[in-house]
């Protein structure tokens, strides 16, 4: 069942991060209303779709894409959604830079759920989150941040970890919570699409897990909550199965992009080339049904050397239980393979995380044996 559909609406980002995987990012085209009746009549109106489905809008800056023309896509999709009876949930994934009252409107109006990109504070935001003109970003995210206060509307901040970060645990939660960022999920500065470097490649681990340590006990004493940390938590308490993954189930994520292609499993293969994969591209979903896009042979393909990863993972690794067997993407861009095993990332967010997460565990509750 499809349960996230992430959609570009446009490739064009507004800022250039330095650790950004997009590798089309300077592309002004946007989405047309010919793709978005055919996500509609095919993708939401099929039969595959479950009663609660998420949108995301993702893959360059969404709010690039005008307000006048989401109230239209929105429109449409609720339509369908009453039709059908599914419940859709929309996304945005920001650098927050565009936000205005206009947009808070908006955001209000259709219930949006809103997540941040903010790296920390301002060095450490500045750091890697850039202009074209190599500036910092850090004041026009943080006063689109003002906006959705003023607004009352929440909002989740994702954070990319670097090696200057990682160093400040206190001073980064600090301002997550001076701020009143409650809710993070951490990604790092990995190697990822057009990103071919890792400031992660030469820290230690102790340095790491100093950090993930320091910042265990500002979750137990303050209102912050790191989404990593609840993932694994749940999964100690039977909450939630790593069967869960759905980066390795075709079609549980559907990306389609501004000009309809569509792929699947991890959100960042779209966009990449590969002489084995192409372009990761299963189909149009203009010029396609869903039935040919679900039978390609690439997909297909895909999917077996992606199992083929995680059942090796499963067999050598005694920390499957914990991850499931790693995000496709993480293994194909470093290993240069679906069909592998540990990553920069499955490293320092799932082994070194996980150790920390079930320690702390076993000292508060006592009932957990690695």
């Amino acid at each position: 069942m499809i349960r996230l559909l992430v959609i570009q609406s446009t490739p064009f980002c507004n800022i250039d991060c330095e650790y950004c995987y997009l590798p089309d990012r300077s592309n002004t085209n946007k989405i047309s209303l010919d793709v978005i009746e055919a996500i509609g009549s095919k993708i939401l109106s099929s039969n595959i779709v479950a009663k609660e489905i998420t949108i995301v809008w993702h893959a360059g800056e969404p709010l690039v894409y005008p307000i006048s023309l989401y109230e239209e896509v929105f429109t449409f999709f609720n339509h369908i959604a009453v039709e059908k009876s599914i419940k859709i949930t929309h996304s945005f994934q920001t650098n927050a830079i565009l936000l205005n009252d206009s947009w808070c409107s908006f955001i209000k109006k259709w219930e949006v759920e809103i997540g941040v990109s903010i790296d920390g504070p301002e060095r450490m935001h500045n750091y890697k989150r850039l202009t074209r003109k190599k500036k910092g970003t850090f004041s026009k995210v943080m006063n689109g941040v003002k906006h959705l206060n003023r607004w009352s509307i929440p909002f989740h901040v994702i954070s990319v970890l670097t090696d200057l970060s990682i160093k400040f645990p206190d001073e980064l939660c600090e301002f997550y919570l001076s701020n009143g960022m409650f809710r993070v999920g951490f990604n790092i500065d990995e190697i990822e699409g057009y990103n071919k470097t890792s400031s992660f490649e030469n820290i230690e681990k102790s340095v790491f897990s100093e950090f993930i340590n320091r910042i265990i006990t500002w979750t137990k004493s303050t209102p912050l909550e790191i989404r990593e940390f609840k993932h694994i938590r749940y999964l100690i308490e039977g909450k939630r199965s790593i069967t869960d993954a759905s980066q390795r189930d075709p079609l549980a994520i559907v990306v389609v992009d501004y000009q309809g292609n569509v792929s699947s499993f991890s959100p960042e293969l779209l966009g990449n080339k590969s002489q084995e994969y192409g372009d990761f591209v299963y189909g149009n979903i203009v010029s396609d049904t869903l039935d040919k896009i679900i039978d390609s042979p690439l997909l297909k393909k895909t999917h077996k050397d992606i199992l083929l990863g995680v059942n090796r993972c499963k067999t050598e690794c005694k920390y499957y239980l914990i991850c499931g067997g790693g995000e496709p993407s993480n293994k194909f861009f470093e290993n240069k393979s679906f069909d592998s095993t540990i990553t920069t990332y499955c490293e320092n967010m799932k082994i070194i995380l996980g150790e920390a997460i079930v320690s702390d565990y076993e000292r508060d509750y006592q009932i957990f044996e690695v």
